[in-house]
């Protein structure tokens, strides 16, 4: 990634993005194709897919099933032949086995600290201070703190973590309860750092850090988390294409492919529940934009069906409780408005990986045009967690 600026990959990059923002930005919500699917003649290929060709694009990605898939469209192929190259762009960092305190930290967590360190400890030189923005239970300040030996600080938003994360660290480190939008105190020559830095909260990291000249380190996560409702360019690269993400983008990009079927087939478990409830409301006379179904129902209960997530939505809204012909109804109708509706949404999810990819771009090449040497690549497999791209910067 580094043979070229970043901000010139970045140009690049956003001349093919710009290309697709319909798809990105024109969500399937309904069982009928949408205009960009009709333009590019996709809708008699996806709406041919058996389950067993559905499921294999949805696990491998569409851009890698599709060789496999019978008759693609020639447009198709060549964007996903250009997803697969500039998704093949992006290098693995090195693997890291360094040892750890494990104490309350899974597996998963564990290889992305330990992998993380690695890498601060070859990067960046010893900082005046670590700074960890968005710190949690503080697994990462505690080993950042001890590998470089030097005075760490989390920035934590919920007290609960804050508390947590203090006792986990034995009162050795300070984690302050704030909200790190708004305020994060980053010296000259400090570690600014985020592993999954959620939404607004890494560009702030970003511009606070340059401010002072700090090294930072940083993997974005949740990037539809921005509370202007849409993401402007931060680099000058990224401002001279003309970039600019919708809150809807940004969603498309916290979205990823599974490799475990029973995964996936439990995400769209509670998305056809939600979709069937939506419309059961509807028939109730019910205003229900898209996204209110949830209201008075946690995230988790969509995955046990119809009949727990009505009743809880309907007790929320005071009325009836579903009956039984409703839910037999619904529980059809939206299996099989949902089978197409699944159908016609692989290309737009494919390009997820894309949008994230952009967004760490502008980042990078923002931190580039503050002349810090800059590296960008894969932290760790996608298997530990989807959300892998790093960006590590010395001032």
């Amino acid at each position: 990634m580094r043979a070229r600026p970043l901000s010139n990959r970045l140009a690049e990059l956003a001349e093919g993005y710009r290309s697709v923002t319909d798809m990105i930005d024109g969500r399937v919500l309904a069982p009928t194709a949408p205009g960009w699917c009709e333009r590019r003649n996709l809708t008699a290929f996806l709406l041919s897919l058996d389950d067993e060709a559905l499921l294999y694009a949805e696990t491998r990605g569409l851009c890698f099933a599709l060789p496999q898939l019978p008759s693609p469209p020639a447009e198709l192929t060549a964007l996903c032949l250009w997803v697969q190259r500039e998704l093949s762009a992006w290098t693995p960092l090195a693997r890291s086995e360094r040892a750890l305190d494990t104490r309350h930290v899974g597996e998963r967590k564990r290889v992305q600290v330990a992998t993380f360190v690695e890498h601060a400890l070859r990067s960046v030189p010893r900082p005046a201070r670590i700074v960890d923005v968005g710190a949690g239970l503080g697994h990462l300040t505690r080993a950042l703190a001890s590998a470089m030996e030097v005075e760490a600080i989390g920035v934590e938003v919920e007290d609960a973590r804050c508390r947590r994360a203090t006792a986990l660290a034995a009162g050795q480190i300070q984690f302050n309860s704030q909200d790190a939008n708004t305020a994060i105190v980053i010296g000259p020559g400090d570690f600014a750092v985020g592993l999954h830095a959620c939404g607004d909260l890494g560009d702030v990291l970003l511009r606070q850090a340059t401010h002072v000249r700090a090294h930072v380190m940083l993997v974005s996560c949740c990037m539809q988390k921005v509370r202007a409702g849409s993401r402007g360019a931060l680099s000058q690269a990224g401002l001279g294409a003309g970039l600019s993400f919708s809150k809807l983008a940004l969603g498309l990009s916290n979205l990823s492919n599974w490799d475990q079927i029973d995964k996936m087939e439990q995400i769209h478990l509670g998305r056809r529940t939600r979709h069937a409830l939506r419309q059961l409301l509807r028939a109730r006379g019910q205003r229900v934009a898209l996204g209110e179904e949830t209201h008075g129902v946690h995230r988790r209960k969509f995955r046990r069906g119809l009949v727990t997530a009505a009743t809880l939505a309907c007790a929320h809204r005071k009325l009836a409780p579903p009956t039984a012909t409703e839910i037999a109804h619904f529980e059809r109708l939206g299996a099989e408005e949902y089978a197409v509706m699944r159908r016609l949404e692989l290309p737009r999810s494919m390009l997820g990986r894309l949008v994230e990819c952009v967004v760490v771009l502008d980042r990078a090449a923002y931190l580039e045009e503050a002349d810090y040497a800059v590296e960008v690549g894969v932290l760790v497999p996608r298997g530990i967690t989807p959300r892998n791209l790093a960006i590590i910067a010395r001032a």
